[in-house]
């Protein structure tokens, strides 16, 4: 896909693409498009935006994409690897556009 998509699916009023735009922030995957290159519907559902948070565009270009690309090389070492991604929100949350997108202080990536 060439662009993220509101997730319908959700219980409530998720983020929606105009939440992003003229904001100084990127939509960060959670669960990068690449790690699912072996389904077309699987990378589909990583360009849900229930699937990205807010990152500044030098983080999701920089040290998280070199993250990404260091799991990806680990997996191709192991049996299995189970990776779990998320924000961390520390103090008050500043938010993004109309619905109020909540921009996290921290990432986190975790390995087993």
């Amino acid at each position: 896909p060439s662009h993220f998509r509101a997730d319908y699916d959700l219980q409530h009023q998720g983020a929606r693409d105009a939440d992003y735009r003229n904001s100084g922030y990127s939509r960060g995957h959670m669960a990068p498009a690449a790690d699912f290159a072996w389904s077309t519907p699987a990378v589909r559902a990583t360009f849900l935006l229930s699937n990205a948070v807010p990152q500044r565009q030098n983080v999701n270009a920089g040290i998280w994409a070199r993250l990404e690309s260091f799991v990806r090389r680990l997996t191709a070492l192991s049996d299995s690897v189970h990776v779990f991604s998320g924000p961390i929100f520390e103090g008050e949350p500043s938010f993004i556009g109309p619905n109020r997108v909540a921009v996290p202080s921290h990432f986190f990536k975790v390995l087993l």
